[in-house]
């Protein structure tokens, strides 16, 4: 009979204490985030036509050409210099140049985008009351007895088991 007791004893307190409330569930927070996009632009730049000239009158004196200084005419463009005549013996030399020209270009644009935090909170489940039913109140009552009546059993036991009663 006292194993049987102690087994019960031990039944309840396992039974007891097996019961935990549940904590309430922490809210989920969004943290900042950047969005980076970049992108590489070429472009074309459009030189418009340049031009530049030179026009004289070639005479030839003692069988050798010459250019009269007095028909020369020269015009010289935006970026095109005026073209340097040199005329030597029966040769005619003619150097147009032009500056050096940037036609192509690239570059990057970056954009970033950032996005705030933002906090989402996950909805916590509401207890309420209820009343208990009659059948729960007549376990409830039933119980807080077997509990009463075992208590005394058990302060008897020992109390005999020591010899005191």
């Amino acid at each position: 009979m006292k194993h049987f007791l102690f087994f019960i004893s031990i039944f309840y307190s396992l039974v007891s204490v097996s019961c935990i409330s549940r904590k309430p569930a922490e809210p989920v927070v969004i943290t900042n985030t950047k969005e980076v996009t970049k992108i590489v632009k070429d472009t074309i730049f459009k030189v418009e036509a340049d031009s530049s000239f030179y026009k004289a009158y070639i005479e030839c004196k003692d069988g050798k050409p010459v250019i009269i200084k007095d028909s020369i005419i020269v015009k010289a463009g935006k970026n095109v210099i005026v073209p340097q005549v040199v005329l030597k013996d029966h040769f005619i030399q003619v150097d147009c140049k032009q500056e050096a020209l940037e036609l192509y270009k690239t570059w990057r644009e970056t954009y970033v985008k950032e996005h705030e935090q933002k906090p989402v909170y996950v909805p916590q489940i509401e207890y309420k009351d209820k009343p208990l039913t009659f059948w729960q109140k007549t376990q409830l009552w039933f119980g807080r007895i077997f509990i009463g009546l075992l208590a005394i059993f058990i302060i008897t036991g020992f109390l005999r088991w020591k010899g005191i009663v």
